[in-house]
């Protein structure tokens, strides 16, 4: 049994609070997909958390924008990619080593037949896969697919969820390939049903699926429970609104979870 948390962004409260609930399930090993930082005001506290908790951290796209460059982020994305790597060298005894472990972090992860990357088998750090995508881009999916031998456990797009490949049933009706697991009603999922799937364990430090929780996901051998875990929100916020790198949207956002 292990915890795998993603999207993390620099929220030291929702962080804190997901590795409160982690504890109290006797979870010891967490894998992070990445985006521990990014939007939010104490990155380098999460990184150190990170470094020292986390069995294995992956490569998100905002941690490659702070590498690389943040190409073809927006603008609030990018002055916060900026102001972290101020963040990071303003620690001067500390920097090197934050850099060094940034810098060789992996794009992913196997642990048996679960492949675990940030956004897409095919383009772990950048690619979305999206709920919409099982009516909007089937193409897309039969494609990203192929790159997966039974699951895959991504982050990104915050929301939590999973896109079975279910195949087609001849006596049924339902002639698609795929379909969407929400796991807001019933938060857990036994993969161990269908041969393929993508699961999404959602973002711990800025949800997007209109639940204000923080999210990650306990995997159990072939079963995925989500949990959401209350935080103080507004502390984040607050420090967001009153920090003059960051946007007040990213403050704002945290509280209805979009």
């Amino acid at each position: 049994m292990f915890a795998i948390v993603s999207d993390i962004h620099a929220n030291i409260e929702a962080m804190e609070a997901v590795l409160r609930d982690i504890e109290s399930h006797g979870v010891s090993d967490i894998y992070c997909l990445g985006d521990v930082i990014g939007y939010g005001p104490c990155p380098v506290e999460c990184i150190e958390i990170a470094m020292e908790r986390f069995k294995v951290t992956l490569v998100g796209n905002h941690e490659e924008a702070l590498v690389m460059g943040p190409y073809l982020f927006n603008k609030i994305a990018e002055l916060a990619i900026f102001w972290t790597r101020d963040c990071i060298d303003s620690q001067t005894i500390k920097a090197p080593g934050i850099w060094k472990w940034m810098e060789g972090l992996p794009y992913f992860h196997q642990i048996e037949n679960k492949l675990l990357v940030h956004g897409s088998p095919r383009d772990c750090a950048t690619e979305y896969i999206n709920p919409r995508d099982i009516v909007d881009a089937t193409e897309k999916l039969y494609d990203i697919f192929e790159y997966v031998d039974r699951f895959c456990f991504v982050g990104h797009t915050h929301i939590p969820g999973a896109i079975i490949a279910q195949g087609r049933d001849p006596n049924s009706s339902d002639d698609s390939d795929f379909r969407y697991f929400h796991p807001g009603r019933s938060p857990q999922l036994d993969l161990a049903e269908f041969p393929k799937a993508i699961v999404n364990v959602g973002s711990v430090g800025q949800p997007r699926d209109g639940d204000n929780r923080a999210c990650y996901a306990i995997v159990d051998g072939t079963k995925v429970y989500w949990r959401r875990v209350e935080y103080n929100y507004r502390k984040t916020m607050d420090r967001i609104f009153s920090n003059k790198s960051l946007h007040r949207e990213l403050g704002a956002r945290l509280e209805v979870g979009k």
